[in-house]
């Protein structure tokens, strides 16, 4: 049914001769009536996003209504203007307009909508100008058609014959604006070629794919039998299209001259064991092989894999393993594919989109890629791991990953070229930080999303109990002299609160825990903490404070129940009044002691066991930090250091504590405050990754560049890497410049090169790179092999562990890599 809008106004054509009008009209407007009036109107018509151009195929929605555009002209008088959409030839929709005024030029305004045209239809728009001596002229535009609320599906150029035994091998592209989620095809002619099959995309959904669907067709059908596949789409609302249908016809084998083509995708990167893709394709038989072949940067062949096709067919589309020596690992390699059939004509790749076979080697498509280092095994989908820890005592080779979003420890056995997945460990909210126990029996786990600490059996693999980070306020005491007695005035803050959710965690060598807070939305700074004795249910975190800077006139008091101040009149001092209860008993037991000087109060609240602390002429505000709070331990654990990363604009600040073996409470030592800023200051440099070397005497901090400090926090040596990539890890044969071991020298630094860089220690120069597939976002940490992995490769000397965005990665470092 042609359905017509019209304008009824004096002298407008009738609904016939409008449609005659449009379907008679040549698109060249040249015609002319009987008469003395021969000259034709001229016509110009413009549609709102259509170029009009023929070298250019403009889309058009039809779900929204075109703006057109219209200039008549004539000598004589324009009589009446017709617009039309003409839809396979025939005109769906129109509007005409009539002049009785007797004008010589028009313009006119319109807006047509498409309702009824489907998606890939070709749209004409025609605009004709009728004069008073009948002549007509005519413009049009055309483009194609689209509705943004279906897919788009269509079979990308495919073949149009198979030959009868052989597989027929297509693309089918679909297009939508809010995600593709099914692409499939159905297949009709023969029993024998009546099928059909889809694909389910996940999540998120593309808005443009291309899947590659394939069939045999059996030998027995009859050359000459003909079959259509349709392609078809589905969107993320379930609203579906198909598109054109492709005709195929079989054919006849014949003799087979022709050389077979062959497709490649290879990845810029590749581990042992992963993968790349290969298509072969014979026009006239079929292939009995594909393969590749590898070369090095000189064009010589140094390795080549080579498939035999069980069961011959026309076409094969193959995911074949990266399968090429080991030795040459790390190295930039160029790789060909090949197909063979069986009349023993071989194809080389060529670029997708080409239909010219290549029988010469080096006219194929050679494709770079850089054979990394590293073996990557998933994490369970929707995973986020945050830290690693390696656990290889009592015999094991195990390996743990803190997975934040899954509230558990993923975990894998590890050997020599392979590692396996154990089954999840339950811990506690979003897990962060691990460190091994010093004894090296459980795993301690700092849960970021709620305020405590998992103890996990390192034996059964399972968690045996949690330790609670208590809140711990900070009160802020402004003081002055007072002249007139000789005593103090004081006023005194309200509590002030950091987050006591633990991020990274370290044990020292005394037993004390160490660990850094994430902030939170109620407690917005983040702090450091450390818990001495905490297998001690009662145990309770004190507040680090020796990172903050200096500010006079303020007095800080720490861990502190309650403070408050009993003022005095004029010329008669304040009295402090500071309140705590003794570590491990119940808070209800506070005490509270008064004294006209804070030391006088704190030292009476240390004689009943209470952890209250006071500092005089400290900044609270510089005692806040942000995320992220970097901890490490040595190799010995008499040392823990410190990182501050985000320090907004400043140079991140290190600190170093000294608590080896048998230190007593509060007996612990901390750089000074001026060594803390020194080696930042130096650096002028964030903190992205920290390290302490084997027997506590030198630190490595991870920023732009790689700085090595000693003990006291001065800058050593510098070496340039990238602030990407935050691991950073020393040989754990490192133990100070003078290593007997020149190899084990050395820290790895993971670099947003897609390598972990080799850096010498002590000369600061580079030593070695691991290239690696992907770039690490986290911990990198370094292990000794064990004596089993030594039995079965001498030559292995560290095992390193990290996390990517496709999962834990394994590297391991021989000899020959450490130069």
């Amino acid at each position: 049914m042609i359905h017509f809008v019209r304008r009824v106004v004096p002298g407008v054509l009738s609904a016939g001769a409008l449609a005659a009008a449009l379907a008679g009209c040549g698109s060249d407007g040249l015609t002319s009536a009987g008469g003395g009036d021969r000259v034709v109107p001229t016509v110009s018509l413009s549609v709102d996003g259509v170029n009009g151009s023929p070298s250019k195929t403009d889309s058009v929605n039809v779900r929204e209504a075109l703006g057109l555009s219209i200039d008549a002209s004539d000598n004589s008088s324009i009589q009446s203007v017709v617009i039309g959409v003409v839809i396979d030839g025939v005109v769906l929709r129109s509007d005409s307009v009539a002049y009785t005024n007797g004008l010589t030029s028009v313009t006119r305004t319109a807006s047509m909508n498409l309702g009824g045209v489907r998606t890939g239809q070709t749209v004409i728009i025609r605009a004709t100008a009728y004069d008073a001596g009948g002549n007509k002229g005519t413009a049009e535009v055309s483009a194609t058609a689209y509705d943004p609320t279906v897919p788009r599906v269509l079979i990308l150029s495919p073949d149009l014959a198979v030959i009868g035994g052989g597989t027929y091998t297509f693309r089918v592209q679909g297009m939508d604006t809010i995600g593709v989620t099914k692409l499939g095809y159905r297949s009709t002619g023969p029993s024998a070629l009546t099928r059909s099959d889809s694909l389910l995309e996940s999540v998120p959904y593309p808005r443009n794919d291309t899947t590659v669907f394939s069939f045999t067709v059996p030998a027995s059908v009859a050359v000459g039998t003909q079959f259509t596949i349709e392609p078809f789409a589905q969107n993320r609302d379930g609203l579906g299209s198909v598109g054109d249908k492709a005709t195929v016809t079989v054919v006849a084998a014949g003799v087979d001259n022709n050389t077979p083509l062959a497709y490649q995708s290879v990845p810029r990167r590749m581990e042992t064991g992963d993968s790349l893709d290969i298509i072969g394709r014979d026009s006239d038989g079929l292939l009995k092989a594909i393969g590749y072949i590898v070369k090095d940067s000189s064009g010589a062949q140094v390795a080549s894999v080579d498939i035999p096709i069980t069961t011959p067919a026309q076409q094969v589309i193959r995911r074949v393993e990266w399968n090429v020596p080991i030795t040459l690992r790390g190295r930039g390699l160029f790789v060909v594919a090949y197909a063979v059939d069986q009349a023993n004509h071989k194809g080389y790749a060529v670029a997708s989109g080409t239909n010219v076979p290549v029988s010469n080697e080096a006219e194929g498509r050679q494709d770079p890629t850089v054979y990394a280092f590293g073996l990557t095994t998933a994490l369970p989908a929707g995973s986020l791991g945050a830290d690693i820890a390696v656990d290889n005592g009592s015999g094991r080779s195990r390996v743990y990953v803190s997975n934040m979003t899954k509230n558990e420890l993923e975990a894998f056995d590890y050997s020599v070229g392979a590692i396996s997945k154990l089954p999840p460990v339950s811990v506690g909210a979003q897990p962060w930080g691990m460190v091994i126990d010093n004894s090296g029996s459980f795993l301690l786990v700092a849960n970021s999303g709620g305020t405590n600490i998992s103890r996990v059996d390192l034996g059964s693999r399972s968690e045996t109990g949690r330790i609670k980070t208590a809140n711990a306020y900070i009160y802020n005491v402004a003081w002055s002299k007072d002249l007139s007695s000789g005593g103090y005035k004081y006023s005194v803050s309200a509590p002030i609160d950091y987050s006591d959710r633990p991020q990274f965690i370290a044990q020292s060598a005394s037993g004390a825990l160490y660990y850094s807070t994430r902030p939170t939305t109620q407690a917005t700074p983040g702090t450091l903490r450390r818990i001495d004795n905490f297998l001690d249910p009662r145990a309770e975190p004190r507040q680090i404070w020796q990172y903050g800077t200096v500010a006079r006139g303020s007095w800080v008091i720490l861990n502190a129940d309650a403070v408050d101040v009993v003022q005095g009149g004029t010329g008669v001092p304040d009295q402090i009044v500071i309140c705590d209860h003794p570590v491990g008993s119940d808070p209800s037991t506070s005490q509270c002691f008064q004294n006209g000087t804070i030391p006088g109060a704190i030292a009476s609240l240390r004689g009943i066991g209470a952890n209250a602390a006071e500092v005089k002429d400290l900044s609270v505000s510089s005692l806040a930090l942000p995320d992220t709070n970097f901890v490490a331990v040595g190799g010995d654990r008499k040392r823990v250091a410190f990182g501050e990363a985000n320090s907004g604009g400043a140079a991140g600040r290190v600190m170093m504590v000294y608590d080896p073996s048998g230190t007593p409470a509060f007996g612990e030592q901390y750089s000074p405050p001026m060594q803390v800023l020194d080696l930042t200051n130096n650096a002028s440099d964030h903190v992205f990754g920290l390290a302490i070397n084997g027997n506590s005497t030198n630190i490595a901090v991870h920023g732009v560049e790689t700085f090595f400090a000693d003990t006291s926090l001065r800058l050593q040596g510098k070496f340039s890497t990238f602030n990407s990539g935050a691991g950073i890890a020393f040989h754990p044969g490192n133990v100070d410049e003078n290593t007997a071991d020149p190899k084990a020298r050395v820290a790895f630094v993971a670099s947003g090169d897609y390598s972990i860089q080799i850096v010498d220690t002590y000369s600061y120069r580079l030593r070695g790179r691991i290239p690696i597939r992907s770039n690490l976002y986290g911990p990198l940490r370094a292990v000794a092999p064990t004596a089993g992995e030594l039995a079965i490769d001498a030559t292995l000397v560290v095992k390193l562990f990290g996390l990517t965005p496709e999962g834990l990665v394994m590297i391991e470092v021989h000899a020959s890599d450490i130069q």
